[in-house]
């Protein structure tokens, strides 16, 4: 089931489906419009890390509301950390003082997916793993995958693939918007 606003699959759940064999329930707590990617530009591109704090209530009360073990950000390559300064993801999990654990990293740095056409971003590779001795974790455990924003899923279906070929008995997937 998609959550976006609808009881059945969107084209993205569909196309994610068809390649994975796999549903995935997916949350988007706000709607991707002019306002949040302007919010995204401020927090994300100018540094203004202060902004994780913003939605802290939606946060926390997502959070609140369902069962999980772990929660996992969305990595970020080395390259894009170093130039960046820090994981926007995890910097709003630290805001809304959610746990989360480091199960994944990116094993390469790939074009900003900002600067990607949709048809780029689904064909575009992630190379995400799970770090070294990360496995035991991960076997039989029900994750809640965090990322900032959901445009074709792809980001998402790869990090979501990984963890449950490394034992995950459930990955959900949160995004602040889509």
């Amino acid at each position: 089931m998609c959550l976006k606003k609808i009881e059945e699959y969107c084209g993205d759940c569909d196309y994610w489906k068809k390649l994975y064999q796999t549903a995935n329930y997916h949350h988007a707590l706000f709607d991707y419009n002019d306002s949040m990617k302007h919010y995204m530009k401020v927090f994300k591109f100018e540094g203004n890390i202060k902004l994780s704090e913003v939605f802290n209530q939606e946060i926390s009360q997502f959070f609140s509301s369902c069962s999980y073990d772990l929660v996992v950000p969305i990595p970020l390559s080395k390259k894009r950390l170093k130039i960046r300064g820090f994981n926007q993801v995890e910097e709003i999990l630290k805001a809304s003082e959610i746990s989360y654990t480091d199960l994944l990293m990116k094993k390469k740095h790939t074009k900003s997916q900002s600067k990607s056409s949709r048809q780029e971003r689904l064909i575009s590779y992630h190379a995400f793993q799970v770090k070294k001795g990360k496995y035991p974790d991960i076997k039989g455990k029900k994750l809640v995958l965090v990322d900032d924003i959901y445009t074709t899923g792809s980001t998402i279906y790869q990090a979501r693939q990984v963890l449950l070929t490394a034992g995950a008995k459930e990955v959900i997937t949160l995004t602040l918007a889509r």
